[in-house]
């Protein structure tokens, strides 16, 4: 139940840790009870997974991606036509109406 008091206090507090939190200190020493309180939920795990496993994933995949998605490329997927060669022909001493006919162009 509530108890009735007589007068209202509006100021918050925070039940997370109340042995902490609600102490009365100086500014600067609330601050850092208050960062105590939240760090106490996070574990070692979390901050290794964090500040190193997903770095290390940002840059692999940008180093690799390309190669990751070629690998990934789907199956029925063709590799590109090889170029058809044209042969060349070509001396000082020809016309270029003799040359134009021996590509196959006139």
């Amino acid at each position: 139940m509530l108890e009735v008091t007589g007068y209202y206090n509006s100021k918050k507090t925070d039940d997370i840790c109340e042995d902490v939190c609600g102490q009365q200190a100086s500014r600067a020493g609330l601050s850092m009870s208050r960062l105590r309180c939240v760090l106490r939920g996070f574990d070692l795990k979390a901050f290794i997974l964090l500040f190193v496993l997903v770095p290390t994933c940002i840059l692999g995949i940008y180093l690799h991606g390309q190669k990751i998605t070629y690998f990934l490329r789907p199956l029925w997927e063709k590799p590109p036509k090889p170029f058809n060669y044209i042969p060349h022909y070509y001396n000082e001493n020809v016309s270029m109406e003799n040359l134009c006919k021996l590509h196959g162009w006139g």
